[in-house]
């Protein structure tokens, strides 16, 4: 169990981690959301000086989002930005595969991305400010999750080549399954304002499910592109789920 758990923050974080991986690096799934939880306590130090040191503040939402860029090498915002282009480009599916493997960024990835970033700042900002890290780290914790339980579900786009073709469909989904489960309820239960979290997760289930719909239709399946944006996607609709329900209580 200890070797998934390292080959699980090796994939997902830029962290040295010791030990020996799993020789089945499908069998690590289940603790994807160990990495988004180690991920989460990194940006809390960080947090935590911000939250000493005030005249920081303004700057928060950058600090957190480039902490959280360092901490996992940018490999979500790169699938992000790669889905933007290929899926943007309106092509057929061999011209999407070929986008996702282009090294370069095109108009709609870099659009993307900036959207991304610049929602991440003012999000990350707008929690700082209200003193509250707990919806920060539901959606680093409840995203990494979901890539499992989508990998665990989809099939791959490209067969035999990438990373996601080792993950997906891998008979290991009813513990991905459990994994969220567990995940989900964890989260529900040391949450102050359960049906603001509650409704923020279900917000961003439905939202990756759609996405992972679309990626099926459009390419067949999914790659590591597809699941790096489906972590985005599903961060963001997490943190703008909180900020909505923690502003308007009443809703």
């Amino acid at each position: 169990m200890i070797s998934r758990c390292v080959t699980s923050l090796r994939i997902l974080t830029t962290i040295p981690v010791p030990g020996k991986d799993t020789p089945h690096v499908a069998l690590s799934m289940p603790f994807f959301p160990l990495a988004g939880f180690l991920i989460a306590l990194v940006m809390y130090s960080v947090y935590l000086l911000v939250d000493y040191c005030q005249p920081l503040v303004p700057l928060s939402g950058i600090l957190l989002t480039g902490v959280l860029f360092l901490v996992t090498g940018g490999l979500h915002f790169d699938g992000f930005a790669d889905c933007c282009d290929g899926f943007g480009s309106g092509k057929a599916k061999e011209k999407i595969l070929l986008i996702f493997k282009d090294s370069r960024l095109g108009t709609h990835g870099v659009a993307g991305l900036c959207i991304d970033i610049l929602l991440r700042i003012t999000l990350y900002k707008w929690y700082v400010e209200q003193h509250c890290f707990m919806v920060i780290l539901v959606s680093l914790v409840m995203s990494r999750a979901f890539q499992a339980l989508a990998l665990s579900r989809m099939k791959s786009a490209t067969p035999g080549q990438g990373i996601a073709s080792h993950f997906c469909q891998s008979g290991s989904g009813w513990q991905v399954v459990l994994s969220n489960v567990l995940v989900f309820s964890l989260c529900i239960a040391i949450a102050s304002n359960r049906l603001v979290i509650a409704g923020s997760i279900v917000a961003a289930f439905i939202a990756g499910t759609i996405f992972m719909m679309y990626c099926r239709k459009r390419i067949g399946g999914v790659t590591g592109d597809c699941i790096g944006a489906l972590s985005e996607i599903s961060e963001v609709v997490i943190l703008t789920g909180g900020v909505i329900g923690l502003s308007y209580p009443a809703i």
